[in-house]
């Protein structure tokens, strides 16, 4: 990457705005409509729209992402006009999936990971050594930090202080400034990826990579060991490639000594163990994917083939008496992969795989073309198996969590494409 290479404002306020998203989305903004996180973002977003269409530039709109939003949009159609059907229910999610698919769509000219590298790294670090003190203060003084700046502040759809409140009482999970751990781990994850595969690393980023990967043990999120567990196996088996016997045997200590640590901590820690359980029970997997599966067996075929609409599984339980024992309050509440088949049936599954296909071709595509003295190719490998968990795990795919991180996957994509004769992290040092 050339050192002289300058960014607009413009593309400087989009990548940051976008990077910081997932925090900022937790904040007040305007009602129950708006985060701050999401006025943030919705300004270069606006400009970029205005500038864009007014200089007559061409948009690379990807074809199977666009393809499986049309699917979802009609495949609701079907059932717009049964009783159970809310409307309300539908045209909040269907204008944030619009919304969300523009943030991406522009994220392509406007986002660049190597504007907000450094700045991302170093929040990571500064959230994750939070996390961190949290369980140290808890261990030591049976405690809790603040897991949250305040309640009063949070984006009300988030908001649930007395029943998080009366959840850390019985089972302490640290989450640093972050609602939940589950989106402390979004969060620090694409850039443990980068941090973990950068050839060259600063000492700041050696420090960010250590305590995110501890925080996220520590986290207990399920979607986030997974991931990590993942992302660790791509690594090594990646690392051994046309490299020497030191460098093989010092990244081989590296992931021992955080197994190891690991291991201590799940064995022989009371928060640790309660993780180790929680998993081996079901837990969330059980609320998220298990549920689901349930629920679908018990559909009518025709909307096990076209769904039951966006947003609109709560309202078809209700209606028809369906429950299952894993039931909580959010009744539309599922995995990604799980809920595209309850709102938009086997249709809708179809052309969401159809999409995942696709990327994955661009993924190893761009592998093959590699020339980047940065990155080492499996990064890519690494972060389309990340998003292949949270999209079976969590519920992401029409909310910011996807857009965030899919943002970042494909500026990384085209990083490392069409940018190779310099290290991120010297490109940055030069401009910070």
């Amino acid at each position: 990457m050339s050192n002289n290479l300058k960014y607009g404002s413009l593309d400087i306020a989009y990548s940051f705005t976008v990077v910081f998203l997932p925090f900022l989305y937790l904040f007040k903004g305007i009602g129950n409509s708006f985060s701050l996180g999401e006025l943030l973002v919705m300004i270069p977003l606006l400009i970029a729209c205005i500038n864009d269409v007014a200089k007559q530039r061409k948009l690379r709109v990807d074809g199977s992402l666009l393809l499986f939003y049309f699917v979802v949009f009609v495949t609701s159609l079907f059932s717009i006009a049964n009783a159970y059907f809310v409307i309300s229910k539908f045209m909040t999610i269907l204008f944030r999936l619009l919304f969300y698919a523009l943030l991406i769509l522009f994220g392509r000219f406007h986002f660049h990971v190597e504007i907000v590298y450094k700045a991302y790294t170093f929040s990571v670090l500064c959230f994750s050594a939070y996390l961190v003190l949290q369980y140290v203060y808890f261990q030591l003084n049976n405690g809790y930090l603040p897991i949250y700046l305040h309640y009063s502040w949070q984006f009300p759809p988030e908001a649930r202080p007395e029943s998080l409140a009366q959840y850390y009482k019985w089972s302490f999970r640290p989450a640093s400034l972050f609602l939940e751990p589950g989106y402390f781990c979004l969060f620090v994850t694409p850039n443990i990826i980068l941090n973990l595969f950068m050839k060259n690393r600063s000492g700041m980023e050696g420090f960010s990579l250590v305590f995110a990967l501890v925080a996220v043990v520590l986290s207990g999120s399920g979607a986030g060991i997974i991931s990590l567990s993942l992302i660790l196996g791509v690594y090594i088996f990646s690392s051994t490639a046309n490299s020497s016997g030191l460098q093989i045997s010092v990244r081989l200590l590296f992931i021992v000594l955080i197994i190891v640590v690991g291991y201590l901590y799940l064995r022989y820690s009371a928060s640790g163990s309660d993780s180790v359980s929680r998993i081996s029970d079901g837990g969330s997997f059980n609320q998220r994917v298990t549920r689901g599966l349930i629920i679908f067996r018990q559909l009518p075929f025709q909307h096990q083939i076209w769904g039951v609409g966006l947003n609109n599984l709560g309202a078809y339980m209700s209606r028809y008496g369906i429950s299952t024992i894993y039931d909580e309050t959010n009744l539309n509440y599922a995995a990604s992969i799980i809920q595209v088949g309850l709102f938009s049936g086997i249709i809708g599954l179809a052309s969401l795989l159809i999409y995942l296909g696709t990327l994955l071709a661009r993924t190893v595509h761009a592998m093959k073309v590699m020339t980047s003295q940065s990155l080492r190719p499996a990064c890519l490998i690494a972060m389309y198996l990340y998003l292949i968990v949270i999209l079976s795990y969590e519920a992401v795919l029409f909310s910011y969590r996807f857009a965030f991180v899919l943002i970042i996957f494909e500026a990384t994509i085209r990083f490392v494409k069409g940018n190779s004769s310099h290290h991120i992290s010297e490109h940055l040092r030069s401009r910070l």
